[in-house]
């Protein structure tokens, strides 16, 4: 239950460049993730719009509240897939 609410929210952020960027990644992973990779959603999905389409696009630093080698792994899923 926990995937699948999490997989919502990373797939109706509001902006359609986020849905893309989270969604793509989350709906390949979903099966996979541990439960500590969750958490480390849980915590991306709490930022806005805005500052989180800023780190994801490395245009801003990686906040510190996220975790940093999975915030990379995000970015390097969408450089690769594009």
């Amino acid at each position: 239950m926990r995937k699948k609410k999490i997989l919502f929210k990373c797939t109706h952020r509001g902006t359609k460049e986020l849905d893309i960027l989270l969604g793509n990644y989350v709906s390949n992973h979903i099966n996979k993730l541990k439960s500590k990779e969750l958490d480390y959603l849980d915590v991306i999905l709490d930022f806005n719009d805005m500052d989180l389409f800023k780190i994801l696009t490395k245009k801003k630093k990686i906040n510190e509240k996220m975790n940093k080698f999975f915030v990379k792994k995000i970015i390097k899923f969408n450089q690769n897939f594009n």
